[in-house]
């Protein structure tokens, strides 16, 4: 039941990112330059650390790595075909490195927490 209920931030995850890639732009949201790469970083940074965060093995977190590489980039490719959203790569390489970095805080913080409570 535990390992179930790690999953649920990893499920609503998927859901949010989903739902804000697909939609139709409000046109009321907060405008600065680049502000969409901070967002497409952001939330796969998100994605990255809540993936390890729910998941415990090395494999799992791997394979999931590449699934949510894969979801980054077909997300993009959806967005290619939709009339009111517009494909970048450089979105993809924003959602890439932010699903890496965001991997790659948890161990750290996962590997400095653990070592100081032994």
């Amino acid at each position: 039941m535990k390992k179930l209920l790690r999953l649920i931030p990893l499920i609503v995850i998927y859901f949010v990112i989903i739902y804000f890639s697909v939609k139709r732009p409000t046109g009321n949201s907060v405008s600065f330059l680049y502000a969409d790469k901070i967002y497409h970083f952001g939330a796969y940074f998100t994605l990255g650390f809540v993936t390890f965060f729910s998941l415990s093995t090395k494999l799992s977190r791997r394979i999931f790595l590449i699934i949510n590489m894969l979801l980054g980039i077909s997300l993009e490719i959806i967005q290619g075909t939709l009339p009111y959203r517009d494909m970048s790569f450089a979105d993809g390489v924003f959602n890439t490195l932010g699903l890496f970095l965001g991997a790659f805080v948890f161990s750290l913080l996962y590997k400095r927490i653990f070592k100081e409570v032994q």
